[in-house]
């Protein structure tokens, strides 16, 4: 399915199917499109097939890469980034290259969902 122009978007980078499911069903009745994909290049390719997006990055999916990614896109697109306890100590480098958001606690789906429609409307 290809992305209308202007159509607004979820674009998540996540290694196992969990949070684009879960957003699909948080944006069913909106006129939000929600993509997912599994490496960084293809996440470039379907930033070229939207205007607005949000990108959701699960750090679970390649932390290293993440990082370079965003340090290469910086702030061109609002970008929420959901680590773990753990990946905590790395919020202020993903701050620094361009995060908008770094969630290192476990977040709700209706939370990410209303932190993601924000992010559009900005």
């Amino acid at each position: 399915m290809s992305l209308l122009p202007r159509s607004p978007a979820v674009l998540v980078l996540e290694r196992d199917p969990y949070w684009s499911p879960e957003l699909q069903r948080r944006f069913r009745d909106e006129a939000v499109v929600v993509r997912s994909c599994r490496r960084l290049g293809d996440l470039d390719a379907l930033l070229t097939e939207c205007d607005a997006a949000v990108v959701v990055l699960v750090l679970s999916a390649d932390p290293a890469g993440c990082l370079a990614w965003l340090a290469r896109r910086g702030t061109e697109v609002p970008v929420v980034v959901l680590g773990s306890p753990e990946s905590v100590g790395l919020e202020p480098m993903f701050r620094s290259v361009g995060a908008t958001s770094f969630q290192a606690e476990v977040i709700a789906g209706g939370d990410l969902a209303r932190l993601c429609r924000g992010l559009l409307r900005a």
